[in-house]
Parts: C-alpha cells; structure tokens; sequence
C-alpha cells in the first residue's frame, strides 16, 4: 500500500468522525473498546491448536482467535478515525499479541500432512484478512507506532502473501520462488475448487431467500452438499487408486 493511497483513505476515516452516517456505528465500536477495557487475552497454546485435528472441534481455538481479531478491528477504526494515544496504545498491544501468533491461519484451514514450518505459513482467507484488511489498512501510520517498525515488519505481510511471482526478461524465478509459488498455488485450488463447484455445478452463488435465518439455512444446506459431493468423489478415489 502506498503512501499516498494511505493517507486517502486516512482522511476519509478522520472526516467520518464527525459525519452524522457514522454516528451510530461509531457509537457501537465504542461500546466493544469499553467492554474489553482491561482484558487479557489468553494464549492460543499448542494444546488447543492440535485439538482439530485430534477431536475435529474447532470452537476451543476460533473462539480465542477471532477475539483477538475483533479487538484488532476496534482498535484499529477507533486509531484511524481519531488517532489518540489510548487507542493507539491498544492497537500496539494486540498487534504485538497478534504477531506472537504461531500462524495466522485457522488450524481447521492448515494441512496437517505438511511439516511444521510450512503450517507455519499457511494462507488461508483469515491470514489475508489478518494481513490485507487490517494492518496494511494503517499504510504508513503503521510507522507511527512505536511496537512496529514497518520496513521490517513488511517481510512478514509479503510472507503471507498468495500473490504469486512472475519472472521478468532476464531475471528468472530462483528456485526458492518457484517452489513458493507451488506452495501457494497448491493452497489456491484446494480454495477455489470449493468457490468454483459450489458456483457452476450447484449454481450456489445467488440466494434466493427472504429474511437472515432462511438465508444462513439455504447457505448452510449448501455446503452441507458439496461435502458430501466431494466425500463421494474421494472415496471413488480411494478404490481406484486401490
């Protein structure tokens, strides 16, 4: 994110503050700093990050993990639309929190047939939201806060980047890209198959429902199906591959 894109958008969070439009959702941010005023966030320890793949529950780590994603979003409208001390004195302390993380990626969303350190890496949607969404919404404000040095801190958002590269005339990739890229490419289809059989074989992309309840249920049935489409087509896969 550039400088410039940075401070537009930087702008336009300062002017909401005082925008009648935002009042009401300005209001409610506020009430979620106050009720976590003071809270100490538990560690997402090893224990509950192996719990998924040993009980297949995933409540006991999203819980802790999306905690800590909701107090960064707070904090993080709360410092862009007024930039005091306080919030931004809670934005360095969850950010600090967050990059203690071991990955930013859910556990349920991470291969477990893969070594540790790439694990480690894993992109899934809440890595890229993590990243995207949220810290790089600071562009160089980021550079402001006294936790976080961004020249240094801009190796880890590109680390969890799923862009791949490109070779350039004369500058081909180096053999540690190339392998980045099948790292990353192997994320994006297990992703996009999903998306894309759910889209055209299911014709799943419009919901045609009224009300949240019906729609959640419709969404809900949905998946319900393409699991057990693609149950069917691995066990076909099971037996031919003997």
């Amino acid at each position: 994110m550039t400088a410039r894109y940075s401070r537009k958008y930087r702008d336009k969070f300062r002017n909401s503050a005082n925008d009648d439009f935002y009042k009401a959702m300005l209001a409610d941010v506020k009430e979620v700093y106050e009720k976590n005023q003071g809270r100490v966030f538990e560690p997402l320890s090893y224990s509950l990050w192996k719990i998924f793949s040993e009980t297949g529950s995933r409540n006991e780590y999203q819980r802790l993990y999306f905690e800590r994603r909701s107090e960064l979003v707070v904090c993080t409208i709360l410092y862009l639309v007024y930039g005091n001390e306080e919030y931004k004195k809670r934005l360095e302390d969850i950010i600090w929190i967050i990059c203690d993380e071991y990955s930013w990626a859910l556990p349920a969303h991470v291969p477990i047939d893969e070594p540790l350190a790439l694990q480690q890496t894993c992109i899934d949607l809440f890595a890229e939201e993590t990243q995207l969404q949220r810290l790089s919404e600071l562009g160089d404000s980021l550079e402001k806060l006294n936790v976080i040095d961004f020249e240094s801190f801009r190796p880890l958002l590109e680390k969890v980047n799923c862009k791949e590269r490109k070779s350039k005339a004369g500058r081909p990739l180096t053999d540690e890209q190339r392998e980045s890229n099948r790292r990353k490419s192997k994320i994006r289809c297990r992703i996009e198959h999903v998306f894309g059989f759910i889209t055209v074989s299911m014709h799943g992309l419009t919901v045609r429902s009224i009300g949240i309840k019906r729609a959640e249920f419709n969404i809900g049935l949905t998946n319900l199906v393409y699991n057990f489409c693609r149950y069917t087509i691995l066990k076909r896969k099971e037996v031919y591959m003997g």
